[in-house]
């Protein structure tokens, strides 16, 4: 597990439990939000959101750490994290060469806290000139970052705002780059986004054998596969892979509102659940990136399926868009962590809100409910029907049958009945499957 050894300043903290402090941790300037649930470590000036996150339920720290904070930062290094990359992720483009990962790490940011009833928040803003890596004409975009806590749940919300305040057009890709690792790697560990195909991005290895099965750079293949979502290093994959060195392994890209990462050891996995993407006022599916590889995995929320410098893409607009002076590219991102999920519950779900997982369909016959449900949160259960309050249950983070749900009239209509779960965080609405009884 990760120590920090951080050094006290100011807190805001507000009544409800959860607090945002500015910090140094190793030298680096810091923001630390923490709760009963969990404890995250902000870097703003190496555009790590978070670099760390601690579920104190469980003491597992949820991300890789490769290169220790002590070490000096050369270009991009792998200090570990969720490290958000603009305005591309990888560099290499035939003879020329960018700086990896973009340039927030080496933006000055300006930052800012505040409390409210139940909740915290993180502000950073940062902006900076570069290079077309094609065309050469310079762009200019400002990255507008806010996280938002609260107390009594363990997710985090972040928004991001991506603005061309340039004087010509702007063209990007963007990648929030997830190196997790829920307790450590081990072959328990798995990688998931629902979805029917995959766009398969690279491959790392030698590609012979996994050409002739089918798995092609730039096409789409069937999702899920195992080869592609678990992180066992199985005999197929040694088969798959032969003949390469180092960490070899696939990446691909899933149009998906939400993704996975997770340990069935353990029973612990931390969601991504996103809205969609907006850009210049259209609205686009996000892009779930999972790297699997045989040392390590990445999981990222790409804004489209692409994050390479590589002139043959960078020139499609359906893989990096444009912004005209003054548009925006949008979107918001919960990280959600859930206990007692296994991986075998996944393919089942058909509804995530940022706090909810519904594990089986939620169903009313007659006065009685059945399904259940994986919390982030400790909250309120409402059954409604129209405007009408029917019942209501309050209940703890983690998973939750509905076989205790409080009896009701049935004086009722049940066509319009919905249950709401609400908390410090906004309200979410739960559907609800209606059985004649």
């Amino acid at each position: 597990m990760l120590l920090l050894t951080l050094v006290p300043s100011t807190a805001l903290s507000c009544l409800a439990g959860v607090s945002i402090k500015e910090e140094k941790l190793q030298g680096h300037r810091a923001c630390v939000i923490e709760n009963n649930f969990f404890k995250a470590v902000l870097l703003p000036d190496l555009a790590r959101f978070p670099y760390s996150y601690v579920n104190k339920q469980t003491g597992h720290e949820y991300f890789h750490h490769p290169v220790p904070l002590s070490r000096p930062q050369r270009k991009f290094t792998f200090y570990g994290g969720i490290a958000d990359s603009l305005p591309w992720v990888d560099c290499v483009s035939g003879a020329k060469s960018f700086q990896d990962k973009g340039f927030l790490y080496t933006s000055p940011w300006k930052i800012s806290t505040q409390k409210g009833k139940g909740w915290v928040e993180f502000r950073g803003q940062t902006g900076f000139w570069y290079l077309d890596p094609v065309t050469g004409k310079p762009g200019h975009l400002t990255y507008i970052k806010t996280i938002r806590a609260y107390d009594g749940s363990a997710r985090l919300d972040m928004t991001q705002k991506i603005i061309n305040s340039g004087t010509g057009d702007a063209k990007f890709t963007f990648a929030q780059h997830g190196r997790i690792c829920i307790a450590g790697f081990d072959d328990a560990d798995y990688l998931y986004a629902p979805g029917t195909k995959a766009y398969v991005n690279y491959i790392q290895g030698n590609p012979r054998n996994l050409i002739k099965s089918g798995i092609v750079p730039g096409k789409s293949v069937r999702w899920p596969d195992k080869l592609l979502t678990e992180h066992i290093w199985t005999k197929r994959k040694q088969q798959l892979f032969a003949g390469s060195r180092g960490n070899p392994g696939i990446f691909c890209f899933v149009p998906a509102y939400w993704g996975v990462a997770g340990d069935e050891n353990h029973r612990e996995s931390l969601w991504f659940i996103s809205s969609p993407v907006r850009l210049a006022g259209k609205q686009f599916v996000p892009q779930i990136g999972i790297l699997n590889r045989k040392k390590d995995y990445l999981l990222e929320l790409c804004t489209f399926p692409c994050i390479t410098v590589e002139e043959d893409k960078w020139k499609q607009d359906k893989l990096v868009p444009i912004l005209k002076p003054g548009e925006s590219c949008r979107y918001s991102i919960t990280l959600s962590p859930r206990t007692g999920v296994s991986k075998s519950d996944l393919p089942k779900v058909k509804q995530v809100t940022p706090d909810i997982s519904v594990l089986e369909p939620i169903n009313i016959s007659g006065n009685v409910i059945s399904g259940n449900i994986a919390s982030s949160a400790n909250g309120t259960l409402e059954l409604y029907s129209g405007n009408n309050l029917l019942a209501k249950k309050d209940i703890k983070a983690g998973i939750y049958d509905f076989s205790d749900f409080p009896m009701f009239s049935q004086t009722h209509s049940h066509n319009n009945i919905y249950i709401i779960f609400k908390s410090n965080a906004p309200a979410q609405t739960i559907k609800i499957n209606r059985n004649k009884s």
